[in-house]
């Protein structure tokens, strides 16, 4: 071994060593701490946030009765000049205007009123799905990226073991050369082998170290090393195919497109129908108070209102008896017929309106029931790899069993028993990441049946 090399290698040796003690000394995150601080990611949050910001518009618009009330002060002046007039008469006058109460009562389940609730209803659900599809996707990636940084752990000691083979493998050879039995390009083969081994241990270290960080900035914290859970799901029961899809968010997303699409065609129909106005007062007045109540109805909106109004400075007009007082009863009615000639089209517009919903809606379940199908077919073909992936693990602890009896019998070397070591770690590794692809293969197929994967840890 060249003195560069050797120098090389105990720098990065030393340096793995310091990381490996600093990961060890340093709290390592759980995996449970890691799935609650995934229902916490700023996306979750702002879906949260949608969620009340909808129950609020959804609490406005459900309001049973809305009103207003109305006052004010008027004043003029004036002066009237005549040359019959000795002097100019003022005109002055000055009252409050009278105090009045309206009341819409939001009772009947129909009109724009009921569609402007039905649509606050809408929204409300879909913000609750998107909250949904983001706790999905936040655990999803969170979990990923905890087995990425796990199994990078995991390969960097795994490269370490590789390393400290190659060393034992170049002091063998080298003591080999010195007594003239190997050559020198043999060798240089061991010593090229230890570079390649030094220079996988640093990528190995670079990549860990990146995983980390990616896992700290998904989840908004700090994280030094995270700590090895064997994690396994299955599938409690089976599920209704047709019921799962119409679960899923995208579907219920169209379908409420649909709704809202037929509404609208509803409305512009309804907007265009002649309208018809009823309305009732009742009016008792002094020489100085007037009290009126009303109530109407319109088929323009068809909710009900009442109206109240008070005039403490009232004035009747022309010549009263003095404490005179009059009551008096109204009744209107009144028909309002639109004239559009956009009508048809209007009406022809709506109509393909609702037809490409209608399609939008049907294609949303054809991909949905492919895509929960693919998902499922997903899961088995993992299934199959984790099951083979655990025979090879087992092939590789038999065989590291047989090494090592053999190497006791004299029958191996040492390097033979390393190699079988170094085999075996490899396939406790690709094992543990067959587990990981089956256990994200779950969450994902999970997730394609409307399902909450939540749920399941």
């Amino acid at each position: 071994m060249t003195p560069r090399l050797s120098v090389r290698a105990f720098v990065l040796l030393s340096l793995f060593c310091f990381g490996v003690f600093v990961a060890v000394a340093q709290e390592s995150l759980s995996f449970e701490e890691a799935v609650n601080l995934s229902q916490q990611s700023p996306a979750v949050e702002l879906a949260r946030v949608q969620v009340s910001s909808a129950q609020k518009q959804l609490a406005i618009a459900s309001s049973p009765v809305s009103g207003t009330l109305t006052g004010g002060y008027s004043s003029s002046a004036g002066a009237l000049t005549a040359p019959t007039l000795s002097e100019p008469e003022r005109l002055d006058s000055s009252s409050f205007d009278p105090l009045r109460l309206s009341a819409n009562f939001n009772l009947i389940p129909y009109g724009p009123r009921f569609d402007s609730v039905l649509q606050a209803r809408a929204r409300l659900r879909q913000a609750e799905l998107d909250l949904r599809d983001a706790q999905a996707s936040s655990l999803i990636s969170t979990v990923e990226a905890y087995f990425t940084a796990l199994r990078a752990t995991q390969e960097l000691e795994l490269k370490q073991l590789a390393l400290s083979t190659a060393q034992s493998e170049l002091e063998a050879n080298q003591s080999r050369f010195d007594a003239g039995a190997i050559s020198a390009s043999q060798l240089t083969q061991s010593q090229l082998a230890l570079q390649q081994a030094q220079l996988d241990l640093a990528s190995a270290q670079l990549a860990s170290t990146g995983d980390l960080l990616t896992l700290s900035n998904l989840l908004g914290v700090p994280v030094e090393a995270v700590a090895d859970t064997a994690i396994t799901l299955e599938l409690k029961e089976d599920y209704d195919l047709e019921t799962q899809v119409l679960a899923r968010s995208d579907v219920q997303k169209a379908f409420l497109s649909l709704e809202q699409t037929r509404r609208d065609a509803a409305a512009t129909l309804r907007d265009n129908l002649p309208s018809g106005t009823v309305g009732l007062t009742y009016n008792h007045a002094t020489d100085n108070q007037n009290l009126g109540l009303g109530a109407s109805f319109s088929t323009s909106n068809f909710q009900p209102s009442l109206s109240a109004s008070y005039d403490f400075d009232y004035s009747p007009p022309g010549a009263t008896p003095e404490d005179s007082s009059s009551d008096s009863f109204g009744f209107s009615i009144g028909l309002s017929i639109p004239l559009d000639a956009s009508l048809p089209d209007a009406l022809a517009l709506a109509d393909i309106s609702v037809n490409q919903a209608q399609l939008n809606y049907e294609q949303t379940l054809d991909t949905a029931r492919l895509r929960i199908h693919n998902a499922e077919q997903q899961v088995r073909s993992l299934e199959e790899s984790l099951a083979l992936s655990q025979e090879l693990l087992e092939q590789a602890r038999v065989t590291l069993e047989t090494t090592q009896k053999r190497f006791e019998l004299g029958l191996v070397s040492q390097f033979d028993v390393l190699g079988a070591q170094q085999n075996l770690a490899e396939q406790e590794l690709r094992f543990g990441q067959a587990q990981d692809s089956l256990v994200l293969a779950l969450l994902a197929y999970l997730q394609s049946l409307g399902l909450n994967p939540m749920e399941v840890f």
